[in-house]
């Protein structure tokens, strides 16, 4: 579908942003938009009302409710936090970036979407969450090789999630913070973030990197939203796989118990939001004090999905009906200010390439790696020239012993595939799922069970093995 910019000032932009993606060189740094990012954290898209209820979270309503282009298929490589932002900052697979599991060791910062925006001119800025286990795993005097290409890499210095009593890192040392109200690290983000934009040049653009642990269990919102009664009123998360049979699925979830309760509940959650909704219209604002509203792109998204009570899991991650994560992309100078939804199949390793393709650079060469990043650019979705990608399918997989599932290897095929759009899931125990993903979106019947699809499971299989040739 071909649809229109928003005006003729975007068209002037687009024009403008074609050039200079042409040379990272010859661009000017100062007709690229700034870049925010709003990173959640273990957050499943669901039907987003967390975030797009005016009457609760009115700018993040504005920016990604109501406004903004919205991939409604879009996943995370491996649904847990460490696999999912390597994958994010580096736009490489799981086995590539070597990182799969929720550890920090592995990770080599030598190229990322820092490294790359801030070469081709950008401010770049990391605040909150990098990688689980960031102590004691990377020393403090290894940490300045992780924060090269950040010209801000405020990281939070704990091996678990902490909203308070934890430390934070930057250059200038170790700060702690503690019980103090004002000490929730979500607010600590927003503070340390808006001084980072506050005294940002204008004449270059920003990449920052909202990081947060919000909603990420214990799921503790910031003292002063809890009992809050913009959230009384929310309703509980009962889709059709809460509470459904689960006859065909693997052993692991049929061995569970069947949750007892109508459904999940969204409070807790819902008061998180109201955090990030105080961190959401500061950065609003301060861009806005910049001059640099009308060109900033907001960017909503997490390192990974969370079942939040669907087939007989509670929150958890980690398996393959976790993948699914929020990811809307909002410019309304250049696309327009009502909900666009893009129903391609796209994965978290598209998000480097794409920043890269709107700043001007492009992801690559890695280091002991491959030339360019395994992700592809969603510019030309973003801006309506096409309606897919040329790809037909999409990887996923787990990390080695996560304790909510056996290991798993799967792929979605995308609306390229012959055979149409599916989920196929491989676990090392032998087991195997396959899911209709347009006619059964919440996967209640397995097809692999029995031998009524039987060509589709042998075909998916081999493609399957294709994409994980470590696979017997």
């Amino acid at each position: 579908m071909i649809r229109p910019l928003a005006s003729s000032v975007s068209l002037a932009l687009a024009v403008l942003l074609v050039l200079t993606m042409g040379s990272a060189a010859s661009a000017q740094p100062a007709d690229r938009p700034d870049i925010i990012v709003i990173y959640l954290d273990d957050a499943d898209p669901h039907d987003g009302r967390l975030w797009s209820d005016p009457a609760r979270t009115p700018t993040l309503a504005s920016l990604f409710g109501q406004s903004g282009v919205r991939f409604t298929g879009a996943i995370s490589e491996t649904p847990l936090c460490s696999p999912g932002r390597a994958g994010t900052l580096t736009g490489l697979h799981t086995s590539n970036h070597g990182v799969d599991a929720n550890v920090a060791e592995p990770f080599d910062p030598r190229v990322t979407i820092a490294t790359e925006l801030h070469e081709a001119g950008y401010q770049t800025m990391l605040v909150g969450k990098y990688l689980n286990k960031v102590r004691p795993q990377i020393p403090t005097d290894e940490l300045p090789r992780h924060a090269e290409g950040w010209d801000a890499f405020d990281i939070l210095y704990e091996a678990n999630v902490r909203y308070y009593d934890y430390d934070m890192w930057d250059r200038d040392g170790i700060e702690h913070y503690g019980d103090d109200a004002s000490d929730h690290s979500t607010l600590v983000t927003k503070r340390r973030l808006v001084n980072h934009l506050s005294d940002a040049r204008t004449d270059k653009p920003v990449f920052a990197f909202a990081s947060i642990h919000d909603l990420h269990e214990p799921n503790t919102p910031p003292q002063e939203y809890e009992g809050d009664e913009r959230c009384w009123s929310i309703g509980r998360w009962a889709p059709p796989s809460y509470g459904a049979d689960v006859t065909g699925k693997p052993e692991h979830i049929r061995e569970r118990r069947e949750r007892q309760r109508p459904g999940w509940s969204l409070k807790a959650y819902c008061e998180e939001m109201l955090g990030v909704e105080e961190m959401a219209s500061a950065l609003v604002r301060v861009q806005k004090e910049r001059g640099r509203l009308d060109d900033t792109i907001f960017i909503l998204t997490a390192d990974n999905g969370s079942t939040w009570g669907i087939h007989r899991l509670p929150q958890r991650k980690g398996v393959p009906y976790a993948t699914p994560v929020p990811l809307t992309f909002s410019w309304p100078e250049r696309w327009g200010d009502e909900v666009i939804e893009v129903g391609e199949v796209v994965s978290n390793i598209d998000l480097a390439p794409t920043l890269c393709a709107i700043a001007g650079c492009e992801m690559g060469p890695f280091p002991d790696g491959p030339a360019t990043a395994d992700g592809l650019s969603l510019l030309p979705l973003l801006d309506g020239e096409t309606d897919h990608l040329e790809r037909t399918v999409v990887r996923e997989q787990s990390g080695p012993g996560y304790p909510a599932s056996p290991e798993f290897w799967a792929i979605r095929t995308t609306s390229q595939h012959l055979l149409g759009r599916y989920h196929y899931i491989e676990y090392d125990t032998g087991e195997r799922e396959l899911y209709d993903s347009v006619g059964d979106p919440w996967e209640l019947v397995n097809l692999a069970v029995g031998d009524d699809h039987a060509d589709i499971v042998a075909q998916l299989s081999d493609e399957l093995h294709l994409e994980f040739p470590e696979l017997k």
